[in-house]
């Protein structure tokens, strides 16, 4: 699931609970910056947890994610949160990886 800030790859596991992955590059901005998508993005897992299938997510952030970590989490968690939730459902509908 490809948005304008964040890109979401999902894969189907076999364990109880989701999990998260997060990769963010240099581009986006600097150390600051990054770490602060970083916790954005795990806090927006962490309120979605109960709600997401037990798949592993990547959650890949573009350079307009810097915009987005600067006006707070609940812009952040808008666009991430729907994006998680549709990148799980594909992913549960692939099933196990061959």
């Amino acid at each position: 699931m490809r948005g304008r800030s964040v890109t979401v790859i999902a894969m189907y596991q076999a364990q109880p609970e989701p999990r998260l992955g997060c990769a963010i590059s240099k581009r986006v901005g600097n150390a600051v910056v990054r770490n602060r998508i970083r916790r954005l993005i795990r806090e927006t897992f962490r309120r979605l947890k109960t709600q997401l299938l037990p798949v592993d997510f990547v959650v890949v952030a573009h350079p307009a994610a810097a915009a987005l970590a600067r006006a707070g989490l609940e812009t952040l968690s808008a666009e991430l949160g729907p994006a998680l939730i549709e990148a799980g459902k594909k992913a549960e509908m692939r099933g196990p990886r061959r």
